[in-house]
């Protein structure tokens, strides 16, 4: 149910966009067509005359150099948005188009092409797909090596932790979370915490998009800090109101408790009384070790 709410959210979402473009783009045709009439019309007939003539050349061999520059559009433009660097997708679309044009397109050569990159596609999603599932169970042994009881009791807790997490949809991958799994083994913290601390993590991390070895430090933290798992519970649900109401952006507020954490853990002091005193801080104005600095002068003397 909850993952059918997800899908038809991000479909409304999607909607929305693709609407809300398609409006923009249509009033800046009406706005142009109202300043420069006649220069909207003499742009449409051009277009259409390019129209005609591109479908009178079109013959076998323009449309597989068509294909063929179309396919290499597309992997320029998933190079810039892996790389975010424009000079780059330029180059390789520039080369990739020159090495191709050097060929003469037809029905064989473009078979060959066309099979050859599929070779390649499967032959790298085949070596992706091993690489991945070696690092899982990598992973996945060692939290077992490293847990609480023996190998096998370890492997099948740790993978019900693993299943736990993974119904609950969100945006951690299954090596973030395994990653995750070991962090947490190798601290000896008992399944059920386990789980609370990983399902934060996963939704921490799918609402603010914090980096999750920042939120791991977080969330070891609270664990210290937090003497049973009803209380972790209940200070995992403070955390989440304060990230997504409180008076700064998720990743600096997170930064400070980093920080300050360790002084809350030393003196006992109530999760919710010092991230809410934090909060105060962070409302008047204070730089992030100043914050530190008074949050430590009010909690040790309080403790003394």
């Amino acid at each position: 149910m909850k993952s059918q709410t997800q899908e038809l959210l991000k479909e409304d979402t999607i909607s929305k966009l693709f609407n809300n473009t398609m409006g923009a783009f249509k009033a800046v045709i009406k706005q142009l067509y109202r300043d420069h009439p006649s220069l909207v019309l003499f742009f449409i007939f051009f277009l259409l005359i390019c129209v005609y003539f591109l479908f009178k050349a079109i013959n076998n061999s323009y449309a597989y150099s068509v294909v063929v520059t179309l396919l290499f559009v597309f992997l320029s433009i998933c190079l810039y948005g892996r790389e975010k660097n424009t000079l780059n997708s330029i180059f390789s679309f520039s080369l990739g188009i020159f090495t191709a044009f050097t060929v003469t397109w037809n029905g064989p050569t473009f078979s060959i092409f066309f099979i050859s990159f599929i070779i390649l596609l499967l032959g790298i999603f085949f070596i992706t797909s091993i690489r991945a599932a070696a690092n899982v169970e990598e992973k996945r042994t060692i939290a077992a090596i490293s847990y609480i009881s023996d190998f096998e009791t370890n492997k099948k807790d740790l993978q019900e932790v693993k299943e736990n997490v993974s119904k609950q949809g969100g945006l951690l991958s299954i090596d973030t979370i395994w990653e995750t799994i070991l962090f947490f083994a190798y601290q000896k913290v008992p399944k059920g915490k386990m789980i609370t601390l990983i399902g934060a993590l996963n939704y921490i991390y799918t609402v603010t998009k914090v980096d999750t070895e920042l939120l791991l430090i977080l969330l070891s933290n609270m664990n210290y800090l937090s003497h049973t798992e009803a209380s972790l519970e209940t200070n995992i649900a403070i955390l989440k109101t304060y990230i997504l109401k409180g008076k700064s952006t998720p990743s600096k507020l997170i930064r400070i408790l980093n920080e300050a954490l360790p002084i809350a853990i030393e003196n006992d002091i109530d999760f919710a009384l010092f991230t809410e005193t934090i909060l105060t801080y962070l409302s008047y104005g204070y730089a992030q070790q100043r914050i530190v600095e008074k949050v430590s002068t009010k909690f040790t003397k309080q403790a003394g």
